[in-house]
């Protein structure tokens, strides 16, 4: 089975371009077919759905018949979609402790209100404030501590293990029965999950011990979110050309974790791509890792594997 995520520009572009580009409407040929014989698996990402919302309402619309047929239902009441980074997060934590016989990282949900205008309006607002936090945020941040000249590696190893202590630091709280704390944001949600999951003491201690033997950083989504974040923090430690914040890398890095966790392949933006190489995901994971700068390179893949 070829499981393949596609970037909110991919999706848009096979939607909006296929018609008049021959690269894009083989790759869209061929991933339907593929869906149609039960070759393909093609899940939507939920950032994707969110970012579709600032879209005009008729290449909304084109995007939303598009993801669903590929999602395979055109009716869109019952389409799969990858579960988020956060979620697998939540999961594969707790299944270090509670083992699961087939780890599952999709999910069946309704989306069938495209040409909704008023909650397309909504949900985009909440976006764009929700990004002016994000930079709120990391303008008020220092970045993480490393000692000596910054590498890839150091930094990565310092962005794990300041979510690894954010971990901690919320399971102790658990065991002493007190609520979460949202200022350990980044286990904030985690906390939550193994409350509803109603983990045993037991669990959280066993769990505790997986993150101070650093077995937990080993799971796949929090080794990649970690990678790719060191990357864009080298980045804009530059002294010459520092990268710029962007809101939007808040939005990307989940897609692209959860992508290299789950898809055969992923075509993403130019930049996103850049990222994966300079990130050296190769290493680590199969993903084949296309920008949309390589359709060429994306379509013979296809063409390899489906065709």
């Amino acid at each position: 089975m070829l499981v393949v995520s596609l970037d909110q520009c991919a999706i848009s572009a096979l939607a909006l371009r296929a018609a008049e580009n021959p690269i894009l409407a083989e790759i869209c040929k061929l991933l339907m077919q593929g869906v149609e014989d039960g070759r393909v698996l093609c899940p939507i990402a939920p950032e994707t759905i969110a970012e579709t919302t600032g879209c005009q309402s008729a290449d909304r619309i084109a995007i939303h018949q598009l993801h669903c047929a590929l999602a395979n239902d055109p009716t869109g009441r019952e389409v799969l979609f990858f579960k988020s980074m956060h979620q697998l997060i939540n999961e594969r934590t707790l299944e270090l402790v509670r083992p699961v016989s087939e780890t599952i990282a999709t999910e069946l949900k309704a989306w069938v209100r495209a040409e909704d205008e008023a909650l397309a309006s909504k949900i985009w607002e909440e976006i764009l404030v929700a990004r002016q936090r994000m930079r709120q945020r990391v303008e008020s941040q220092s970045l993480v501590e490393v000692h000596g000249k910054p590498a890839l590696e150091s930094l990565r190893k310092a962005v794990v293990g300041e979510h690894a202590l954010h971990v901690q630091r919320q399971l102790l709280r658990l065991l002493r029965d007190e609520e979460p704390d949202p200022a350990y944001h980044m286990a904030f949600g985690l906390a939550h999950h193994l409350v509803r999951s109603n983990a045993t003491s037991d669990e959280i201690n066993s769990l505790l011990k997986a993150v101070m033997e650093r077995e937990w950083e080993q799971i796949d989504v929090v080794f990649f979110r970690g990678l790719l974040s060191a990357r864009l923090e080298l980045e804009w430690r530059w002294k010459s050309t520092p990268r710029a914040y962007d809101a939007n890398d808040e939005f990307d890095i989940p897609r692209v974790v959860v992508a290299l966790s789950e898809a055969c392949l992923f075509i993403t933006d130019r930049k996103m791509a850049q990222l994966c190489v300079k990130s050296e995901v190769d290493q680590y994971s199969p993903t084949k890792v296309f920008g949309m700068n390589e359709l060429d390179r994306a379509l013979e893949f296809l063409r390899e594997r489906l065709g």
